[in-house]
């Protein structure tokens, strides 16, 4: 019989696993409530205590898992210690969003209000991400903005598990395949980064991951309950996990239709120039921050050097796809949704330049595409991982038979 939900997995077996998860979380919510110190060498002990539910997950090597677990709370620490968490402007918006209102139910009324006279898509951002913050912020009485990153180190793991989860039963990868893009994913350089910030950009990864299951398990009507939250968070969810299933499922015709489609869209709305930065763009999903910045080197060093990684999977893309030719159907697909999701950000970018009054220029994406990145960096590493195995192993995976 199939599982009834995306967790049953984790509880079916024994009792004893059950147990052990629900020991994990209640320690956490205890380490959360009563040892807390509002700073951040708080925030990173209490991080540490995130470590019992990350080995009752069952990713199916415990080793790896604590593996994995390390990687990222030494990354986020890291960060944690040198960032502010209100930073950006959208930090400190976000965070006014949720200390204004009273208690959860306010915030709920409030929400509801919203929704029923008309939801503007301009403020639903930052009402949504409070809508799912609040929880922690509320019941664990923590106004910290630092506590910011136990929250994003909890979706950072539970995303890290559906990943898993995802590429385990929704896809033909290796289990060899599966664990290094999880090792990628979990040391991060820019998932560790941004997961310091009061960002929402944590949570629209664990929507669009969580979204992509409900989907792949056919639970339609949680998975159209998801999608409202990610599209409210951010308004081009539905391409972003259109273009992972795109993928999974190999479908390189569909892939191929969707980026001509993208393109004609795109010069229709942007022109020229935005069809030469969106090709620029999809470069730069693997290449930013840019390893040529010596500036970069100096000041975000484990980032720059995760993106020289890219880039030189990059080149060797080049190498395998000349050289293998069972491998152009996945490249093929690969980049065409790339393509499709650069082209979409790139539209974006052009309307918040057109709505600040801000020449549109080549090179000039209108956005931070080192955040926007963050919503494919699955994609990014699941080429990254496949560009290593083809590399390393004589049995080429054959992705013509999904």
């Amino acid at each position: 019989m199939q599982s009834q939900t995306i967790f049953r997995p984790i509880l079916k077996n024994t009792f004893v696993k059950a147990h052990f998860i629900l020991t994990a979380v209640l320690l956490y919510i205890l380490t959360c409530y009563y040892l807390y110190e509002p700073n951040i060498y708080g925030t990173i002990l209490i991080n540490l205590s995130l470590l019992p539910f990350m080995l009752a997950l069952p990713f199916g090597n415990k080793k790896l898992s604590i593996l994995y677990f390390f990687l990222m709370y030494v990354g986020i620490s890291r960060y944690s210690l040198s960032n502010d968490p209100l930073q950006f402007p959208d930090s400190q918006m976000y965070f006014e969003e949720l200390i204004t209102h009273g208690n959860y139910y306010d915030l709920i009324t409030f929400f509801w209000n919203e929704l029923c006279t008309g939801f503007q898509i301009d403020t639903q951002n930052n009402l949504v991400f409070a809508l799912l913050y609040y929880p922690m912020f509320y019941f664990l009485h923590n106004n910290d903005p630092a506590f910011i990153t136990t929250y994003n180190a909890l979706l950072y793991i539970i995303t890290g598990y559906l990943t898993y989860r995802l590429l385990k039963k929704h896809s033909v990868f290796t289990d060899k395949i599966i664990n290094i893009i999880l090792l990628g994913l979990f040391g991060s350089a820019s998932l560790q980064y941004w997961s310091s910030f009061f960002l929402k950009d944590i949570t629209s990864l664990f929507l669009i991951v969580l979204a992509l299951n409900l989907f792949m398990n056919k639970k339609f009507i949680w998975f159209l309950f998801v999608m409202f939250f990610a599209y409210s968070l951010r308004v081009y969810s539905p391409v972003i996990i259109l273009c992972h299933i795109l993928l999974l499922k190999g479908y390189i015709r569909f892939s191929l239709l969707g980026a001509i489609f993208a393109l004609v869209v795109e010069v229709y709305n942007v022109g020229l120039k935005g069809v030469i930065n969106s090709l620029l763009n999809v470069g730069n999903m693997f290449s930013s921050p840019s390893p040529f910045n010596i500036e970069n080197w100096k000041f975000q060093g484990y980032r720059t050097f995760e993106s020289l990684i890219f880039l030189i999977i990059l080149l060797l893309v080049i190498v395998v796809f000349l050289l293998n030719k069972e491998s152009r159907s996945f490249y093929l697909t690969a980049f065409s949704v790339i393509y499709i999701y650069s082209a979409v950000v790139t539209i974006a970018g052009f309307q918040n330049l057109e709505y600040l009054g801000l020449d549109y220029v080549i090179g000039n994406f209108g956005d931070d595409m080192t955040r926007k990145k963050i919503s494919i960096i699955i994609i990014i590493y699941i080429v990254f991982a496949y560009t290593f195995i083809q590399l390393s192993d004589k049995k080429v995976i054959n992705y013509n038979k999904m």
